[in-house]
């Protein structure tokens, strides 16, 4: 199922970062941070062939733009504003009444084809990645006003934020604001920015095998 094999996929990937590759991988030459743009497209499109991912190599700062999500998500922010081109097309939506409204399940669905492209990364090859890439990731870390430089500590903080959202097996009532809904549970309401994107990604929502599994 999504939630399921999305935070699996997680788990492994921080198992996989937290290898000391050092001794048994050839060190590759890397490009300067400004100039690495097509190198790490190269890299990427290796581990997965997805299309979502596909449209996202496309785009230009790719290392910067991972690091600036990964420091939001590690701050417990969103990185919505940042990964715009992954978006889903569809509208939030809601279900029931003006006494009750709740998150509609069926929305969740709007959001597969970026925990499908997601779930299609090699995991050990993310890891290696990560390992090969490293120095263009501190190098961007450091830009960010972070001159120790240690992203394994940020990226490390933002799996966890996705990690400790509770596993929600109940409908998920809403209030409704003025150009937004908020959840009515005040311990939901009182999670990080990142963890009410994740609840409302539906990742974590349910544990029955999906029909595509």
């Amino acid at each position: 199922e999504i939630g399921v094999r999305l935070v699996g996929s997680e788990m492994c990937i921080r198992d996989s970062f937290s290898t000391d590759l050092s001794e048994t991988e050839e060190e590759i030459q890397l490009p300067a941070l400004s100039e690495s743009d097509a190198f790490v497209r190269e890299l990427v499109a290796m581990l997965s062939a997805h299309p979502t991912l596909a449209a996202w190599l496309a785009t230009e700062e790719l290392i910067r733009t991972f690091v600036v999500a990964v420091e939001n998500m590690a701050q417990g922010d969103t990185p919505s504003r940042h990964l715009s081109l992954l978006a889903p097309r569809e509208p939030f939506r809601i279900s029931g009444d003006a006494s009750r409204l709740i998150i509609d399940p069926d929305g969740y669905a709007r959001y597969d084809l970026l925990v499908d492209a997601f779930n299609s990364l090699d995991v050990v090859g993310c890891g290696e990645l990560y390992r090969q890439l490293k120095p263009l990731l501190v190098e961007a870390y450091r830009e960010l006003g972070y001159p120790e430089g240690d992203f394994d500590a940020a990226m490390s903080r933002a799996i966890e934020y996705v990690m400790r959202t509770p596993i929600i097996t109940r409908e998920i009532p809403l209030l409704s604001r003025t150009v937004a809904y908020e959840f009515a549970d005040e311990t939901l309401a009182a999670l990080a920015p990142v963890q009410q994107q994740a609840l409302r990604m539906g990742c974590l929502l349910y544990t029955s095998p999906s029909p595509r599994d």
